[in-house]
This record gives C-alpha cells, structure tokens and sequence, in this order.
C-alpha cells in the first residue's frame, strides 16, 4: 500500500467568532452609541439655532447696489434673532450710532467695521440711494441717520455717494460678520 493514501488530512478548527462578545466589550459599544447620540444631538441643536444666521448671509448675498439700504436692517435683524436663540438677555440691540459700532464690533471679529463704516450703515438704513436730495440737507445740516450721530458736513455728503465698490465691501463686511458674530460667550 501506498504511504500516501493512508494520510488523513488535518482538519482546522473553528474561527473564533467575534460574537457574542465579553460584558465590558458591551459596555465600551453602549458609551460609544450614547457619545454619538449626544454630539448628533448637540450638533444638530447647534444648527437649528443658527438658521438665522444663514438665512441672513442668503439675504445678504442677494442684496444688490440699489437696495443698499437694506443691510443694516438685516444686521440688526440678525442680532435680534441671534440674541433670542442664544437667550442672551444682556445685550442691548435697540441701540445707534457709537453703541451700534461698539455692540457690532463687540460680538464679531474684533475691529471688523470702523466707525465711518457704521455711520454709512446707519445712514443707509433711513435713506435709499436714490434719496440725494435729503443727503444735500443732511450734509449742510450735519446729521446723519439720527441726531445721536453728528457728523461733519463734509462727511455727510461722502455718506451718499456710496459707489458700487465700497457697498461690496460693506456687504463683504457684513457676511463676514454675520458669519462670525457670537452670542453664546454672553448667554
């Protein structure tokens, strides 16, 4: 007989399998499964809080030269908004002029808009810029928006003429701040 034929072939054992698993391996799955859980659900709470903030860049995107006046609007609009989905109780939004500049520049990037910036915002929000005729009174007058904002005549009259490249730099502003604004460091 043939040596060969008489060999038997090594059978291997089973695989270990990966279940069931040992207790803590359970333990170690279910912290993980409620720390996702909780951050999906922080994550998600944190995006429904800032859906203003979106809607209010979306806005503000489409803002075009002739509807200038608008965008201080949507930026105390966006405060508000913020400051109520933030439950901020603290910050005071129903401010103009050198308040608005400090509140603006408080919960944004720090310096983001200078003082003449705000003043053009501010003058902006009460008059379109079709209105040349008030901006002459406003000028020889030096007002702008409000009386809190006294202005120099001189400096009045460059409040109207806001030409196409500065209210993109405006607007770019704006985004800019609307995008990095917070309110939960005051909550």
């Amino acid at each position: 007989m043939n040596q060969l034929a008489q060999l038997v072939e090594i059978t291997t054992p089973d695989a270990i399998s990966w279940w069931p698993l040992a207790p803590g391996w359970y333990l170690v799955v279910f912290v993980f499964f409620i720390t996702a859980l909780f951050v999906a659900w922080h994550k998600r709470k944190t995006w429904l809080r800032n859906q203003y903030r979106r809607n209010a860049i979306f806005e503000t995107q489409k803002l075009t030269y002739v509807e200038a006046n608008q965008l201080n609007q949507l930026l105390r609009l966006a405060a508000q908004r913020g400051s109520l989905e933030w439950r901020n109780k603290r910050a005071q939004l129903n401010v103009t002029g050198k308040p608005w500049f400090e509140l603006l520049n408080s919960l944004g990037p720090k310096d983001l808009f200078t003082q003449e910036q705000v003043a053009r915002l501010e003058y902006l929000n009460y008059h379109s810029s079709q209105e040349s005729a008030k901006a002459d009174v406003l000028a020889a007058e030096g007002v702008a928006a409000d009386s809190s904002t006294a202005v120099e005549p001189k400096q009045a009259s460059k409040l109207n003429e806001l030409s196409e490249t500065e209210f993109e730099l405006l607007k770019t502003l704006a985004i800019k701040w609307l995008k990095e604004h917070k309110f939960e460091h005051l909550a």
